[in-house]
């Protein structure tokens, strides 16, 4: 069967590198020359002896066309010969073959459909003109001689089985025709539908990228800016200079975090980020970020704790996991109240490693619920009024993906939120 295959494919020079017209041309010429083949002895048998020469002439013209287009490449010429010569063989093969009652006229049309599949379109109305003037030419010949019209058929069942045959042909060869330009559509239309959402998401992309260089990262800016200026005009006592230090860190901090976003997400756009896969040990990479994020929530006022067993090894990109991790519990933090509490846990099972962080915060609205992961997901203040960008769950997903792991997470509207990233563990 792959031995077909190819050799059906070597004949009708099928791949991407060939005009969609001239593989059309070169499969619609492999079956007509198959068909005319047949058609030989099929019309000696009949009794239309003439109609077999008539055949035997338009399968060498065939061949030779299809020489031309197939092994020469001089697509534009074969068609032209196969436009030009095939309705003319039809229109001689008229009167060897009942005139209009015969099948050299639908023979004609089918041809004709089939030449308007390829022809390069300012052919399209001189060749459909030219086949409709053979048409109507052999019809009024046959009106006004009609000796001119031979009927050669032995009896009426040779008819019969001569507009059989030509019925079942001609559906064979529309079959094709439509087939092959169908797929064609819906290949073009896959490919559209494909480059449509590449530039949708292109599109996204650069309106997120303006949104952040003009919005989201020039407004806590602008407030560390402030609170400096302030620091350097106002006299401030111990205490108001405690809580604009802890606000400027907190500014600081959230800064760094949306820029650490920013830059890992510009990069995936501008090169090529495969993950470095390697053996790594899950304690020596989260233990840095557990304790650093444990700073900033009891900061807030949040309890933080986290379940982190020793001898997990997990076969991962140490950089990609510790940012998808870091913007998760980032996002339990800044959505989770004072008085609240945040919860990291790790368990194997079944080979796989499950990491949670659990919040009691204030949930996810429903209207994000569906977008959450991608770069439609909007970002919103948190419950401090920390300003994010959008990036982080969407960069999560995206590095989580990229090594084979899965994200998802389950919501509790008013009574907390909990995240899960799981992997295979070694």
């Amino acid at each position: 069967m792959n031995q077909v295959k190819k050799a059906i494919l070597f004949l009708t020079e099928y791949n991407v590198l060939t005009k969609l017209e001239y593989r059309i041309f070169n499969t619609m010429c492999v079956l007509a020359i198959l068909i005319v083949a047949v058609s030989i002895p099929f019309s000696i048998y009949i009794g239309l002896t003439a109609t077999a020469l008539v055949m035997s002439s338009l399968m060498v013209a065939l061949s030779f066309v299809y020489y031309l287009a197939r092994f020469k490449r001089k697509y534009k010429l074969a068609i032209i010969l196969a436009s030009s010569f095939v309705p003319c063989v039809l229109c001689a093969n008229f009167f060897y073959s009942g005139g209009v009652v015969g099948t050299s006229l639908p023979s004609l049309l089918m041809t004709l459909f089939l030449i308007m599949i390829v022809i390069p379109k300012r052919l399209s109305v001189p060749i459909t003109l030219f086949c409709m003037t053979l048409g109507m030419f052999v019809i009024a010949m046959e009106y006004f001689y009609p000796h001119l019209v031979s009927t050669t058929y032995h009896d009426r069942s040779s008819f019969y089985l001569d507009t059989a045959y030509t019925h079942f042909f001609g559906n064979l060869i529309l079959f094709f025709g439509i087939y092959t330009l169908k797929r064609a559509y819906y290949v073009e239309k896959t490919f559209a539908d494909k480059r449509a959402n590449e530039l949708e998401m292109l599109n996204q992309e650069r309106n997120k990228l303006f949104s952040i260089v003009s919005h989201d990262l020039r407004a806590p800016l602008t407030s560390i800016q402030g609170y400096l200026q302030l620091m350097k005009i106002t006299e401030l006592d111990s205490q108001e200079r405690v809580d604009v230090e802890s606000k400027l860190t907190d500014s600081v901090s959230g800064t760094l975090q949306m820029l650490d976003n920013l830059l890992s997400w510009s990069k995936s756009q501008l090169i090529k980020n495969d993950p470095v896969m390697k053996p790594n040990n899950l304690s020596e990479l989260l233990m840095p970020l557990l304790l650093m994020h444990e700073a900033q929530a009891l900061e807030k006022g949040l309890a933080f704790s986290y379940d982190l067993p020793d001898g997990i090894t997990l076969n991962c990109d140490a950089n990609m996991l510790q940012l998808v991790i870091r913007n998760l519990i980032a996002n339990a933090i800044k959505f989770t109240d004072n008085g609240g509490s945040i919860a990291v846990k790790v368990k194997t099972t079944e080979g796989n490693c499950l990491i949670s962080i659990a919040d009691t915060g204030i949930g996810i609205p429903k209207k994000y619920t569906t977008e959450i992961f991608s770069l439609k997901s909007e970002s919103r203040f948190g419950t401090a009024n920390e300003k994010g960008i959008g990036l982080g769950l969407y960069l999560s997903w995206e590095y989580t993906m990229m090594q084979n792991g899965k994200i998802w997470f389950e919501d509790n509207r008013g009574k907390g939120t909990i995240f899960y990233v799981s992997f295979s563990a070694v």
